[in-house]
């Protein structure tokens, strides 16, 4: 089953962001890398959103490279301007375990939450 706009990047996006989406490997335009194997500059997310400038108005993009990342992550609100790939949705995974019957506020259960 073919998906309808697809590929297309959402209309309510500036162009600048939609040229950047619609680049034909945005993973090597990336000014962060994160991999679990040591191939990128950081293994955690959380560690490479500690390096992101605050309150930039240059977009940062974050390059997740495939593996399953066990971890919350918090993009805090001074972070703007970040973008995060992946490989995929089946390839580059973020998993984590808080939840509210082990006493975390539901509020503060999110696996990326800002």
């Amino acid at each position: 089953m073919s998906l309808p706009h697809h590929n297309e990047a959402p209309a309510w996006l500036p162009s600048k962001d939609r040229r950047l989406l619609l680049t034909e490997d945005l993973r090597k335009k990336a000014d962060i890398v994160v991999a679990k194997d040591g191939s990128g500059k950081y293994k955690k997310i959380s560690d490479a959103l500690k390096h992101v400038p605050d309150k930039s108005n240059k977009r940062t993009v974050i390059y997740v490279k495939k593996g399953i990342y066990y971890e919350n992550v918090r993009v805090e609100k001074t972070k703007w301007n970040v973008m995060m790939i992946g490989d995929g949705m089946t390839s580059t995974v973020v998993s984590a375990n808080l939840n509210f019957v082990d006493g975390t506020p539901t509020f503060s259960t999110a696996t990326f939450g800002k």
